[in-house]
């Protein structure tokens, strides 16, 4: 007698389902701050030549309610991830190490710059977290819990 066992089912992804937002951190610009903008040329800070310092930004974190979270939904699309938010547009998400299942993703932030953020799942309270990378604190920028 010989037993063979298979997997028979595919792993779901960690980060595909619906996921609604409980928390975002929202950056403003200061008075002045745009007056140094406009002093200095606003394109150059639009097309990303030049960047605002930390003093001419306000920082706040936000707790949506209801009706003002954002949604999202993540399914997986070949060798990435498509994240849709509730007005259909999407945004790819891509995998740069497979075997760690490290992610990231491209928004537009403040003066419609891109920034990439590194997309964290965190398996034990079944949160995803979004990041800026080029922040040394590791703040989250967004939170999702998952909707069922």
């Amino acid at each position: 007698m010989c037993f063979a066992t298979a997997k028979t089912f595919a792993q779901i992804d960690k980060i595909v389902g619906k996921w609604s937002e409980i928390m975002r951190v929202q950056i403003d610009t200061t008075d002045s701050g745009i007056e140094l903008m406009n002093k200095d040329g606003y394109e150059a800070y639009v097309k990303g030549n030049k960047r605002l310092s930390l003093e001419y930004t306000n920082k706040e974190m936000i707790f949506p309610k209801d009706d003002d979270k954002f949604q999202l939904t993540i399914k997986k699309e070949g060798n990435y991830f498509v994240a849709t938010n509730s007005n259909g547009s999407s945004v790819k998400i891509i995998n740069y190490g497979i075997e760690n299942e490290m992610y990231l993703i491209y928004l537009k932030v403040l003066l419609s710059q891109l920034r990439t953020c590194k997309v964290e799942y965190e398996p034990r309270t079944d949160k995803l977290f979004f990041r800026f990378v080029r922040d040394f604190n590791r703040e989250i920028y967004y939170a999702f819990e998952r909707k069922e």
